[in-house]
């Protein structure tokens, strides 16, 4: 197993508890309300005891009744007297309550307005997100808990209705058909929006033929009674319940064509059609869709996030016709939606943060062959700080898949992309001066301006995979650019080598290789594990600070003293400062060759590991002149 592959260690946060106090008798309240519950309770300063455990997977309060109020009207109708008695010479009484009414946010007036549907739908909230839950017990508590808030509700069909709908949203529809059921034997009739979402329902479900299912929801969808806002509810409803793309498509087509003429949809409404409309494969019928979004409509910038949607799907579809990307863009510049780098880094950005890299290369590569034909589309920091963040995210033995291997449709190595990120900087591109809207007055201005933030993410990429000559060339760019060094750059190269280190040299060495490690501090035994501490780090520290540096001797030698800070060459920052623990002495700069000196002994140390021994100092030139060759 490489030593390189896994070698963070996991931090562990410790937390400080409190000492539980009991309350006299609440333990018995608490059982007879909740007799499978286990819990302990805290009394804390503002008089309230809480269930440090749960009783039935819901929390639960001791709170003080206020002097008038009657013991089940707390929370809305859930109380249960735990205590009577006096606290500072006055008489008090005690309920148990579900904890969630002293949850922030949720106010006593809002719990009792409304039937106490907001509490309850948050009790079954934190009843699904606690340890103790437990799928075939869910029926038994909702029902257990609509007992309790029907009995006292004003309008309890309400209810029914909150909790079904909830329980469906949830994933849980057995147990929301069960709820339906209870409300009908109760002599209430389901709304018609609750009924079809029992439709949907059965026709998540249903192994046979779907078309009488799918005939009543049309029904229903081309009724006066269903407004776009119960259309956008059920159409969340379909997606949770996985309903299949095409028969989503008809459904909403239905809708949109049983409007009366001149019927505007809201932009939102539009692009879930168009979300469905991609997943059936009708990219068609996704362009038709925003084509019905007219230019003058108050939303229309709700569309732009369509667009995207339309874009997404045919880089994911792997089409290679440019023509496709082209009408999309078109139909925005038609709806005044002036499409630019922008757009596509949305697309990018989205792909990264699923994880999808293939996809984001492809997008890549599409943002480059748009830039060919309209600069408005040059990549900008945006686009290559999201680039160089997923290959952050990379893990280094998937990394090896990019080394020594050309660019292609699903890979694109990092060298390739700095190359791509230098040529912007050093581009001029001439600024509109014609047309009703010049930007300037025919200035030449530079595609990106680099700051430290954006070179350091770059530079973290080499580091992170370990390509030396790289991070040697990417740390040069700083000086090329006009960019200061900070305490991030110094210490995106020093962490990463200090913990590959210590990794190498506290795993057992290989009888037939040296480990890199060991080339790259100038060891030829292995150091006790009692020295593997700061001694090292100050020791190395020191060193590529020295006025002298020989790139072929130690970098560490255990023992050698410290020079003093006035005679070293150059000013190196403590870890502390690294870290930003401590600040920077005034006028203190952050020196760039200290670290060149370390970049090269880490590439030295990298071909000595691949070669097997000794090598010339030449053959570092090499690496870093390939490295230049293929990044400026």
């Amino acid at each position: 197993m490489d030593a390189d592959d896994d070698y963070e260690a996991a931090e562990e946060e410790e937390e400080d508890e409190g000492e539980d106090q009991l309350y006299p008798g609440l333990y018995r309240a608490l059982y007879a309300f909740e007799p499978e519950g286990t819990a302990e309770m805290r009394l804390e300063e503002d008089q309230i005891v809480r269930v440090v455990g749960r009783g039935g997977g819901v929390g639960w309060a001791v709170v003080v009744v206020p002097e008038g109020e009657e013991v089940g009207e707390v929370n809305g109708g859930v109380g249960v007297l735990v205590a009577e008695g006096a606290q500072g010479g006055k008489a008090t009484r005690h309920a148990l309550v579900p904890e969630s009414y002293l949850e922030p946010g949720f106010s006593r007036a809002s719990k009792t307005r409304k039937d106490g549907i907001n509490v309850l739908l948050y009790t079954l909230e934190r009843y699904l997100s606690s340890r103790t839950f437990q799928a075939e017990e869910l029926e038994s508590f909702v029902q257990r808990q609509l007992s309790y808030r029907v009995q006292n509700a004003t309008s309890p069909h309400k209810v029914y209705e909150a909790v079904s709908n909830f329980l469906i949203h949830r994933n849980f529809p057995s147990e929301a058909v069960s709820v339906v059921q209870r409300m009908q034997k109760a002599g209430y009739v389901p709304s018609s929006l609750l009924q079809a979402q029992m439709v949907l329902v059965a026709l998540a479900h249903s192994v046979g033929r779907t078309e009488p299912l799918v005939e009543q929801l049309t029904k229903y969808f081309e009724s006066n009674d269903c407004t776009e806002k119960e259309f956008l509810l059920l159409f969340d409803t379909m997606n949770q319940l996985s309903i299949n793309s095409e028969i989503i498509v008809t459904l909403v087509s239905s809708f949109v064509d049983s409007r009366e003429p001149g019927y505007i949809p809201d932009p939102k409404l539009l692009r879930y059609l168009i979300q469905a409309s991609i997943k059936a494969g009708e990219l068609d019928m996704a362009f038709e869709a925003t084509n019905a979004i007219p230019p003058t409509h108050p939303g229309l910038h709700e569309a732009r996030g369509a667009y995207v949607d339309i874009l997404s799907a045919i880089t994911d579809s792997g089409i290679r016709d440019s023509t496709a990307v082209d009408r999309v863009l078109h139909s925005m510049k038609e709806k005044g939606l002036q499409p630019n780098i922008a757009v596509l880094n949305v697309l990018l950005a989205r792909e990264v943060r699923l994880n999808r890299r293939a996809a984001a290369f492809r997008i890549y590569r599409l943002i480059q062959s748009m830039a060919e034909k309209d600069p408005v589309f040059n990549p900008d920091r945006y686009t290559f700080g999201t680039m160089f963040a997923m290959y952050r995210a990379i893990s280094l033995k998937a990394m090896r898949h990019f080394h020594g291997k050309p660019s292609s449709e699903d890979a694109y190595p990092p060298r390739a992309l700095f190359r791509d990120f230098m040529r912007m900087c050093n581009r001029d591109v001439k600024t509109n001066t014609q047309g009703a809207n010049p930007t300037t007055n025919g200035t030449r201005t530079s595609t990106i301006q680099p700051n430290a933030t954006l070179l350091t993410t770059a530079l973290k990429v080499f580091m992170r995979h370990r390509d030396y000559a790289g991070a040697f060339v990417s740390l040069s760019s700083f000086h090329h650019l006009g960019v200061s060094l900070d305490h991030r750059t110094w210490y995106s190269i020093i962490k990463p080598l200090i913990r590959r280190v210590w990794a190498e040299l506290n795993t057992p060495p290989t009888a037939t290789s040296i480990r890199w490690a060991y080339h790259f501090l100038g060891l030829t035994e292995k150091l006790p594990r009692n020295a593997l501490d700061e001694r090292v780090v100050n020791g190395v520290l020191d060193t590529i600070a020295r006025p002298t540096f020989s790139l072929m001797e130690p970098l560490y030698v255990p023992g050698r003293a410290l020079m003093a800070e006035g005679e070293r060459k150059y000013k190196v920052p403590t870890m502390e400062m690294m870290e930003s623990v401590m600040s920077p002495r005034e006028g203190f700069v952050y020196e760039v060759n200290p670290l060149k000196r370390l970049l090269r002994r880490a590439v030295l140390a990298q071909v000595m590991e691949w070669e097997g021994g000794s090598v010339d100092a030449k053959r570092v030139s090499e690496e870093i002149a390939l490295a230049k060759k293929e990044m400026l």
